[in-house]
């Protein structure tokens, strides 16, 4: 009969000449202990996963230095605090992502100002170019903070699956996350318009993708505006 195992987030990874090392916390049967993998050089960290919640399904020997075989209440508390961890670590990506974006576009305001405040080409060209790259760098940090606001709710979406099934507040399916919201939305409450407005929310938009768009416009109208001024077609 197959063990009980969990692999817990967080595996460490050791590149060799032969492949790949993966290292992970454990599970097993409730003993608490450190699994080692071999897989090939490049696989990723949740096919390493997969590999070393095989190998102790079939033989929980594999698991070394038992260091923890918690009770019911501690355990608990443990997923209780590792949880709240990485919400509020999404949480912050989230809200760096939009204090980073009004930053610059408050940056590309003025940069804008002072383009179609100067009337001297050599002067608005000069703003041109620092909107551009202001721009540029903006679309680079929506970029960046995209990459990690999507790594940790990845991970939270993996945590909650693996220590609170059947939860569904972040690893929900999408048909649940849309019955959610269409619950929350009633539209059968609401007029014709009201719910054709509410209806395009049910195409889930992106709001950081939104963002995104407006940097990658900032960075279109700046090359347009730049060469309208340079060849004396925008005054």
């Amino acid at each position: 009969m197959p063990h009980e195992v969990t692999i817990l987030p967080g595996g460490t990874v050791e590149h060799g000449p032969d492949g790949d090392r993966w290292t992970f916390r454990a599970n097993v049967d409730g003993q608490t202990g450190l699994v080692r993998v071999d897989v090939v050089a490049g696989m990723s960290e949740r096919g390493s996963a997969a590999e070393a919640k095989g190998l102790l399904e079939n033989d929980s020997r594999y698991l070394e230095g038992v260091v923890l075989t918690p009770s019911a209440s501690q355990r608990t508390v443990e997923v209780k605090d590792l949880y709240a961890t990485l919400i509020s670590t999404r949480n912050l990506e989230i809200g760096l992502f939009w204090e980073r974006s009004n930053y610059f576009l408050v940056l590309n305001t003025g940069m804008a100002f002072g383009f179609f405040k100067f009337e001297n080409k050599a002067y608005a060209i000069i703003f041109g170019a620092l909107g551009l790259v202001a721009s540029l760098l903006w679309l680079r940090t929506c970029l960046g903070s995209k990459f990690w606001q999507a790594r940790w709710e990845q991970r939270l979406m993996d945590f909650e699956r693996a220590e609170l099934p059947g939860l569904d507040f972040f690893a929900a399916s999408p048909e649940r996350i849309g019955e959610d919201v269409k619950a929350g939305l009633s539209l059968k409450s609401h007029g014709r318009f009201e719910r054709f407005i509410y209806g395009m929310a049910l195409r889930k938009p992106s709001v950081s993708f939104s963002m995104i768009l407006l940097s990658c416009s900032f960075v279109v109208g700046w090359l347009a505006f730049i060469a309208l001024k340079s060849f004396g077609l925008l005054r």
